[in-house]
C-alpha cells in the first residue's frame, strides 16, 4: 500500500508543480499498469492551483466521499492544493480498509457530515500506528494546516526504509 501511496503522491507532486489540482483522487482514478507503474487518471475536473482572487467561491466538483471540507463548504481559497492532499488521505483510507469513510451513507449525507464534523481518523486495527498517523496527517479540516506533498513523501520514504530494514511490522 505504501509503495502505491508513494507513486500516487509523486504524481500529485508533479501536477502541483505544474500548477494543477486534480480534485478527484480516489482508487477508481488510480491506474496500475502491467509493469506495476501507477498512473493518476481522470483529469475531468482539474483546475489551476491558485485561485484568481482570494474571495473567489470554490465550484463544487469531485466525488462526494473524497471531497475536502472546504470544497463542500465552498470556502474562498487562495491555494487549492490542500484539497488534493485531503483526497489523497481519503484514498489511503480506502486503499487500506476497502472503503472511504462514510461509505455506508448516501453521498448528500456524507457531504453534510464532512462539512460539519471533525476529520475521520484511521485507527491502528491491523495497520501500523505509523501508517495510521501518516493517513491522519493528510486529513485536516483547516487547509492551512495540511502538510505539503514533499513532507508526506519524506514520511513515506522513512516508513518504507524502516520496513525494508526490518525495524517495523507490516506497514500496510
Amino acid at each position: 500500500a505504501m509503495l502505491i501511496a508513494k507513486q500516487v503522491l509523486t504524481a500529485i507532486s508533479f501536477i502541483h508543480d505544474h500548477n494543477i489540482v486534480h480534485r478527484d483522487i480516489k482508487a477508481a482514478n488510480v491506474l496500475i499498469a502491467k509493469d506495476g507503474i501507477i498512473k493518476l487518471g481522470d483529469f475531468g475536473v482539474c483546475i489551476r492551483a491558485a485561485a484568481s482572487s482570494g474571495d473567489q467561491k470554490e465550484r463544487l466538483a469531485g466525488s462526494p466521499y473524497w471531497m475536502a471540507p472546504e470544497v463542500i463548504r465552498r470556502e474562498p481559497l487562495r491555494d487549492r492544493k490542500p484539497q488534493d492532499i485531503w483526497s489523497f488521505g481519503i484514498f489511503m483510507f480506502e486503499l487500506l480498509t476497502g472503503n472511504p469513510p462514510l461509505h455506508q451513507v448516501d453521498p448528500a449525507r456524507a457531504m453534510r457530515t464532512i462539512a460539519k464534523s471533525m476529520p475521520p481518523r484511521m485507527e491502528s486495527t491491523g495497520i501500523s500506528k505509523d501508517v495510521c498517523d501518516f493517513v491522519n496527517s493528510c486529513l485536516h479540516d483547516d487547509p492551512d494546516k495540511v502538510l505539503f506533498y514533499c513532507v508526506l513523501l519524506c514520511v513515506i520514504n522513512s516508513l518504507l526504509n524502516m520496513h525494508i530494514r526490518g525495524h517495523q511490522q507490516k506497514i500496510y
